[in-house]
């Protein structure tokens, strides 16, 4: 596949991604603000034919976006081996950059583990075991550091995508940077706080 439809089918996973994230981490809120049991959850889940729909166009972006992000990675590691510390990494950019590839790297390695959780739904019982397993402060603390990484991806994304087709100054690239670190830290230290 060329590189420009690289490019694209990146930008256009990236994009129904940030959808349907956005779309499941209301539902969730939502769900938990009204108080639904397990069993109505469930019985919302398996009436519907939209969510497996939704589930499985989340299921085909996450692994066509990871897997994209992960040959980006591994280019760079291989061009870069063996090289000492250049000066540029010491700029805020590179540090903005490194902070959306890492917290892509953490995302991706979460995604098997939210599919087998996903698979708790299949009955009552178990979904509500799991859903009292997630009640550890253990598990709310890696939640809020998941999010805070959602966040930090996100604005890595948008980032770049203002860096790709905006014409900017380096003195506004530093200030996007920094922007999206500003964004990142202090989503991080809300949900810490809330999880305690």
């Amino acid at each position: 596949m060329s590189e420009l439809r690289l490019f694209l089918l990146q930008r256009l996973s990236a994009a129904v991604l940030a959808v349907l994230v956005v779309g499941h981490l209301t539902g969730i809120i939502l769900f938990t603000h009204w108080g639904l049991s397990a069993a109505e959850i469930l019985r919302r889940v398996h009436s519907s034919l939209v969510w497996p729909a939704l589930y499985g166009l989340f299921a085909l972006a996450a692994v066509t976006h990871g897997a994209i992000g992960l040959r980006a990675i591994g280019r760079e590691l291989w061009r870069g081996a063996g090289r000492p510390l250049r000066p540029h990494r010491h700029h805020l950019a590179w540090w903005a950059f490194a902070a959306h590839r890492l917290s892509g790297l953490a995302l991706v390695l979460f995604l098997p583990l939210h599919f087998a959780a996903l698979g708790q739904l299949v009955d009552q019982s178990r979904f509500d075991a799991f859903l009292d397993w997630t009640r550890s402060p253990v598990l709310k603390a890696s939640e809020a550091l998941l999010v805070a990484a959602l966040a930090l991806h996100l604005a890595g994304g948008l980032r770049l995508l203002a860096l790709e087709f905006l014409p900017w100054s380096e003195r506004q690239k530093s200030l996007i940077a920094l922007s999206g670190g500003f964004a990142a830290a202090v989503s991080l230290l809300y949900l810490l706080w809330g999880a305690v």
